[in-house]
């Protein structure tokens, strides 16, 4: 359920079924099992660089 990421992990009580942490999370949308997968992307693939694109779409 964590898909290896350590952030989810962080936030997982020691002990703690994974069906009540599952739905403890789902209970909060700002919660790290939603946060931590969709950051990651973001971060290996930021945004490209659109200060030297033309409206047209074009890099100068």
């Amino acid at each position: 359920m964590t898909g290896g990421l350590p952030g989810i992990v962080r936030t997982w009580p020691h002990g703690t079924p994974a069906l009540e942490f599952l739905e403890e999370e789902c209970a909060d949308p700002a919660a790290a099992l939603f946060g931590v997968p969709e950051a990651s992307p973001l971060a290996e693939f930021p945004k490209p660089d659109v200060s030297r694109r033309h409206r047209d779409g074009r890099v100068r």
